[in-house]
């Protein structure tokens, strides 16, 4: 599923408003496998008869028409029709809380223990948190907050006129600077060797309007549950940009970021540097069509640690000569 969080209306007014995507697939909230083998006992998937595509801004619960079928009919899908839930709180959806103020150009990320790390065992997980980072607030400035937000969490009860609850979107430690339309992405862990969560945050805008430069990272105190950390400044790259695209692989080198494309003082650049964690700024043998306001994607699994692998796409953006919907397939140089 995708979260879609703030934005701004067609009369440029930022929202506060919170949506979830839920593509045609198994489940919905797909927070732990609820179905099980007859003959083994091992957990598989949950099903959902026919789910289309869905956008809603509801928490939906655990869906129940994978239970046995009565009769020649099946259970239609009910995730669309979900009633607010009851006085029981046994049935139904709750709203999805609004952000604590509106925000667009903002960075989200998400953090999860499935699939990443080797499964943890309660207290300690699972857990399927999202952070956001940064964004401009409906006073028009730049903002440093991050925010942590638990996916898995049911919103607490509220009535249409009250605030979210502190726990809905609890502040975590500030940036270092303000930003809006950067670019965050997660750096995985690996249990085996210690190496924590980290979240790193590229460029954007600062509250004077100034691209930045500055490379900042947030390392996470706990791999089995990263809610708390700290920041570091690792260093600046040679062009700031807003509207970029970033991602990470391993090599003989260790952790190598890359920063690509962007849009900056001097107009739209392809250059695509490396940055090692000392702070070690190089740029790559490769360059990628000019371009800032991209969309971009990169593909990276926990085996990249020794494999050194790494797949990044770059979509669309603004080129020097107007809007295009050119892909670009990137993979890093590994010397």
């Amino acid at each position: 599923m995708f979260y879609v969080f703030g934005g701004r209306d067609a009369s440029g007014e930022p929202l506060d408003n919170v949506q979830k995507y839920y593509p045609e697939t198994y489940g919905t909230e797909d927070q732990f496998p609820i179905l099980f083998d007859p003959a083994t006992g091992a957990p598989i998937a949950q099903y959902v008869n026919a789910q289309t595509d869905i956008w809603s801004n509801r928490y939906m619960m655990i869906d129940w028409d994978w239970k046995p079928q009565e009769g020649q009919n099946p259970n239609p899908p009910i995730v669309p029709d979900r009633p607010p839930m009851d006085g029981g709180g046994q049935n139904g959806a709750v709203p999805l809380n609004p952000l604590p103020e509106p925000l667009y150009g903002a960075a989200a990320v998400t953090i999860e223990s499935k699939g990443n790390i080797p499964a943890p065992v309660w207290p300690e997980g699972p857990f399927y948190y999202i952070f956001i980072l940064g964004g401009i607030n409906d006073s028009g400035v730049p903002i440093a907050t991050m925010r942590w937000f638990n996916s898995a969490a049911a919103p607490g009860r509220r009535q249409n006129d009250q605030d979210p609850e502190a726990g809905d979107y609890s502040s975590v430690v500030d940036m270092p600077v303000e930003r809006a339309y950067h670019k965050a992405i997660v750096i995985l862990p690996n249990k085996y060797t210690n190496e924590p969560w980290k979240i790193v945050v590229f460029g954007g805008f600062d509250r004077n309007g100034n691209y930045v430069s500055q490379i900042d990272e947030f390392t996470f105190t706990s791999i089995t549950n990263p809610t708390t950390g700290s920041w570091r400044t690792i260093g600046n790259a040679p062009e700031a940009a807003a509207g970029l695209g970033a991602g990470w692989h391993v090599d003989e080198r260790g952790t190598v970021l890359h920063q690509f494309t962007g849009r900056t003082v001097d107009g739209m650049t392809g250059a695509v540097y490396d940055i090692l964690g000392n702070g070690s700024i190089s740029l790559a043998p490769t360059s990628l069509v000019p371009r800032g306001w991209t969309g971009s994607a990169g593909i990276v699994s926990p085996n990249d640690y020794f494999t050194g692998a790494g797949d990044y796409y770059i979509v669309g953006g603004l080129t020097p000569n107007g809007p295009d919907t050119i892909v670009e397939h990137y993979q890093p140089y590994v010397p």
